[in-house]
């Protein structure tokens, strides 16, 4: 996609293997950008929408996605990952975990399990109250400072439908630190 002037010029599909003839939505880049992570409702999965990641290859194409697996899907509904900028710390929206309401948002890590090519998802936690509520929250982005971050709620004290909130996320829901030079 192309942006000119602010008249969208030109859209086509990520080349390599990452789409599908299924729903794939959401997507969130890595701050390196090379590993997408995004929702999708393929075959394959776990039931209702999963979390997906492809790596991007030497000639700039897309590798074939890979479910993030069963700590991170259920039969439920995972949608809008978010990648925070330490590339290890993982927040989603699950209707699947065990949650406060209708669709609530999770964090977990990737962990080094053994020697450079084995890692693991850790149990992904659930932010709970006052960020969860017994609505709808989905879609958090964190800003770069860790901070701060940003997202959707059906709570009944917004204007209607998802609105979106912003807060400072407490210290453990943090990613860890990092310097962007």
């Amino acid at each position: 996609m192309r942006l000119k002037n602010i008249d969208l010029m030109e859209v086509k599909p990520l080349k390599g293997n990452l789409n599908s003839d299924g729903w794939d939505s959401q997507p969130s880049i890595s701050c390196d950008g090379m590993v997408i992570y995004f929702a999708s409702s393929r075959e394959g999965g776990y039931g209702g929408a999963d979390i997906w990641r492809s790596f991007r290859l030497e000639d700039g194409s897309w590798s074939i996605a890979e479910n993030l697996g069963p700590t991170i899907n259920t039969a439920g509904d995972e949608e809008s990952p978010f990648m925070a900028s330490d590339g290890v710390t993982l927040y989603f929206s699950s209707t699947g975990h065990i949650g406060m309401g209708d669709g609530d948002i999770f964090m977990t890590r990737i962990q080094q399990v053994s020697g450079d090519t084995i890692w693991n998802w850790l149990e992904p936690y659930n932010l709970g109250y006052p960020i969860n509520s017994p609505f709808q929250e989905v879609g958090l982005f964190v800003k770069a400072d860790g901070k701060t971050a940003y997202y959707a709620s059906s709570r009944l004290e917004g204007e209607g439908g998802l609105d979106i909130y912003t807060m400072e996320l407490p210290e453990q829901f943090r990613p860890n630190p990092m310097v962007h030079l």
